[in-house]
Parts: C-alpha cells; structure tokens; sequence
C-alpha cells in the first residue's frame, strides 16, 4: 500500500498507531515528497521488502517494536543499503535496544531512551528544524501520552478539541483500514495531520463512525477473515437483506453493525434484537410494538424495535430461534413493507434494512420444518460466514497485539507485549468461545499479569478461601487499592475508573488512611 505524493524518491514507513501516525506527520514536515506505506511490527519486515528495487534514496521508518523474526527486517535493510538507499529508524531505545548492535549495520537508528514513543522522540531531534512549529507541535500531541487536555502544556491547551479531533481521525483511519480494506485511509490521515491534506466530509463521517463504533474491529489477516472483509466492504452498499453465519463469539453482530456503519443508511438507526433470549408476545411486542390495552400492563402505546429503527438496519440475532407466529409476521414485513403493533388493525409502514444472524445450519432448519423456508430465502439474500477462531490460528498474535493495545488505551497504562511461550499457548488451544473468550482470557492476563498463559486458559476456577490469606475485610481492600494504584503508577483519575469509584472518592480513602 503507498500513496504518491510527487516523483520524488523518499519514503515514509509508518506503523500503525496514534504514535505512529504522529511521528511519520513530524517526518513529512520534512519531507513533504516523500511517499507513504503503512506497516505494523509483524509486517514491517515485508513492507521494506517491497520497497527494495523501486528506487528509493531514503526510507524513513516511524515505530516501535518488533514482532516478527529479526532476518525478515535485516534482510531487505541489508538490501536497501546495497542499493545506496539511507535507512532511518525512529523509534525508543527500549523498544529497539536488544537489536541495536544488528540494526544499526544496516541502518541509522535513532532513539531516545528517556522518550516514551517515536513522536516524542522526533519532536525533540527534528522538531526544531520545523518551519511551522505550532503544526510540529500538534502532531507531536497526537501521540499516545497525551490523553487529556490536563496532559498539555498550558500554552496549548485550547489546541484540545482540535487534538482529539485528529486523534479520532487516526484512530478511524486504521479501524476503516482493518474493517474495510481501505488502504488510503491511514496515510490520508498522516498527511490530514501534517497540514498537507484537509478533512473533509468523508473524514467526519469516519470520526463519527469511529465514536460509535471504535471497539468493533474485524481484526485478522488471514485469507478467511480477507474473504470476509471483501464480503463486508461489498455488501455494505447494497440493501439487500444478510444472513451472516458464525459460531458463538465470532463476532456476527460485529459484523453487522460494520455492514450498517459503511451502508447508506449509517446516519439513521441501528437496532439490535436477540430471539433467543425473548419468547412468545414478548418477541412480537419488542419488534413491532404494541398499543395501549393490548395485553394486561399496557398502559400506554409503545413503538417496536422496526419502528424505531425506519431508515436504518435491524440486526436478529439467533434468528433461528424465532417462532413461528413472529416468523410470519417478519416475512410480512419483507415482503409488503408493513406491520401492525399488537392489538391494532392499522397497517404501519417501515423502511429497514434486516440482518440476521445465528450459529446453526439455518437451511437445514427450513428443511426440517423449524424455520419457515420462504422466510430462509428472503433473509438469506446474501450470506457472510465467519471462521471459528480454531480455524485462523494465525490471526491470534494480532488479535492479541490489539486486545492488548485498547486494554492499555482504557486505562492509561503502558503496552504489555506477549511472550513467543505464550502465544504459542494461545494458539495450541481450542477456542470454544472464539475471539470473545480470547478478550476474557487476555483481560485476565492484563489484570495478574500471570506468566504462565495455561493458568489462565484453565477454565475451572480456583477456590478462593483454600489460598488465600485470612485477613480483616478491610485490610483486603486497602491492599487491593494499593495494587491498582501501583498497577497505574499512582494516577488517581485511572485508579478510580478502574476501581468503578470516583477521584474523590479514592482521595477520601487516601486521606482517611483506609488504604495502607
């Protein structure tokens, strides 16, 4: 992937991340010629090698850490300077520093030791050569560090809503990238962020999108999970119903809400049901509404879910296990637009577009007789299966990186990387609950910080009273807010969210000596 800015031959590798986007910005201050390609650690390796041949006479690299093997890295860059191209890393010297003897024989390494990511490491070498320092500046904020308006400097503090704005952008830019496919959108935000390029309406579409739907990802590089990206970013445009098919914890309704956020009718509704969990009238009331009088309790009218929902998307989830009655009033509502709330005769019309999803063979329901089969061919327009996570096994260490990365982002806390050991032992077990219990499993890891990944992959629980040490109550808390505190190195505002409390709260508890 790249983006041509001009014939000149420079090129900017950026690592996908806020870190990384501001630091390839702070480069193209520079270097506004220079072209745009967009790794990560597991593919940068790749990414040089691709650039070798084409002519470059410098390549700017902007990231921390490695993922993949070292002679994947080494080789291209061996390569590149063969061919008379200057290599510079821009990175922290504790990220890089176990290779630095290796890398800086095919390279110019330059880190910062005292720096906490590459754009605060630019900013301090190329900063001051910057034409336009309050630009230099702005890009140096959309790095990681700075999460708050608090966090700036007083004299920048009205730059805040400006900062979060681009933040959201870069932010948007890699979710449109894993979700969609969109290869532009990264180095568009870079060049967004360097002044070199405007937002536009697009762009706010992608922040609004991001805010709603930032922690939905579609994350995997694997031809399966490509298929279904392909299929994602295909069907989104169309309005044609989906039945989208996958076990318990792929993420189907994911999935959905991605084919709502890239479709047309993203600015109105989404609205999501579980069949499974609703029966009988319930089901019926909660999708097509009741008016006052209908059933015992109903005081008042009330508008169902494909009412809210006119102009937007319906997700059912487990529509498997809708009934029979709710079936023929949902094939009624396909075909002819209209429905009725329960208890009246007046045909009301809705415009929605259905997305329905489950984990069993819905075609082989039909045939039994367990499912309407005309109903089956209206929803089934298009289908988008999702792989178990057994069956991508290669897409555990990314899927791990980014659970990891949001854990970190949410509480304000530094990246925790995994062990080859334990992404070995990710990868050896079954996953029955797929990318959800992957999330669980990792979130477990986040908080103990236990070594041994197979613990945590042990599903039966450890009788607490057996190990642990009898203490007053409150000595147990006051040890435990000690340890998030610790866990956060003493910030408060974290602590507290992390303990489900106020800042006061905590400061109370603090000066109240309850925490020891």
């Amino acid at each position: 992937m790249s983006r041509s800015r001009s014939a000149g031959r420079s090129a900017i590798v950026a690592f996908i991340g806020l870190d990384g986007a501001s630091a390839a910005a702070q480069v193209l201050l520079l270097h506004p010629h220079a072209e745009l390609h967009v790794a990560s650690q597991r593919s940068v390796g790749k990414r040089l090698a691709a650039l070798v041949g084409q002519g470059f006479g410098e390549v700017y690299l902007c990231g921390v850490g490695l993922s993949c093997p070292l002679d994947e890295v080494l080789e291209p860059l061996q390569a590149l300077k063969a061919a008379r191209c200057r290599v510079v890393w821009f990175a922290c010297a504790d990220h890089l520093d176990m290779h630095r003897e290796a890398l800086e024989q095919v390279c110019q390494l330059e880190t910062i030791a005292q720096a906490p990511n590459p754009a605060e490491a630019l900013f301090e070498s190329l900063g001051k050569q910057a034409t336009d320092l309050e630009r230099a500046r702005l890009i140096r904020y959309i790095g990681t560090q700075y999460d708050s308006e608090d966090k700036l400097p007083a004299r920048d503090r009205s730059l805040w809503s400006v900062v979060a704005e681009l933040k959201d952008l870069v932010h948007g830019s890699y979710w449109r990238y894993f979700n969609y496919l969109d290869e532009a959108a990264y180095p568009h935000a870079i060049g967004v962020l360097a002044g070199m390029e405007t937002m536009d309406d697009k762009d706010q579409r992608t922040i609004a999108a991001y805010r709603r739907e930032g922690r939905r990802y579609l994350k995997g590089r694997s031809p399966a999970m490509e298929a279904v990206k392909r299929q994602a970013a295909l069907y989104a445009r169309a309005h044609s119903s989906v039945v989208v098919l996958g076990e318990t914890g792929t993420g189907k309704e994911i999935v959905a809400r991605l084919l709502h956020e890239e479709s047309p009718r993203s600015g109105h509704p989404f609205h999501a049901t579980n069949c499974a969990t609703l029966r009988g009238d319930l089901l019926q009331d909660t999708l097509f509404g009741h008016v006052k009088g209908a059933f015992t309790g109903a005081d008042r009218d009330m508008a169902g879910v494909f009412e809210l929902a006119d102009g937007g998307t319906v997700f059912l989830d487990e529509i498997s296990e809708m009934p029979m009655e709710a079936q023929s009033m949902l094939l009624r509502l396909i075909q002819e637009g209209t429905y009725q709330r329960l208890g009246e005769r007046k045909d009301r019309h809705t415009d929605v577009r259905i997305i329905a999803a489950t984990q069993h063979d819905l075609l082989a329901r039909a045939q039994e007789g367990r499912f309407r089969a005309d109903l089956y061919y209206r929803l089934a327009v298009l289908t988008i299966t999702i792989p178990p996570l057994r069956a991508r096994v290669e897409d555990i260490p990314d899927l791990a990186s980014h659970i990891l990365y949001q854990l970190s982002e949410e509480h304000g806390a530094s990246r925790v990387r995994l062990t080859p050991r334990q992404i070995a032992d990710l990868r050896a077990h079954p996953w029955p609950g797929n990318v959800r219990e992957l999330e669980n499993v990792l979130e477990r890891f986040f908080v103990t910080r236990e070594k041994d990944m197979r613990k945590l992959l042990d599903p039966t629980p450890m009788p607490v009273a057996a190990t642990m040490e009898i203490l007053p109550l409150s000595e147990h808390e006051s040890r435990y807010i000690r340890a998030v505190l610790d866990r956060f190195e003493g910030n408060l505002t974290h602590a507290a969210r992390a303990l489900g409390i106020t800042r006061n709260t905590l400061k109370a508890r603090l000066r109240g000596g309850a925490v020891k």
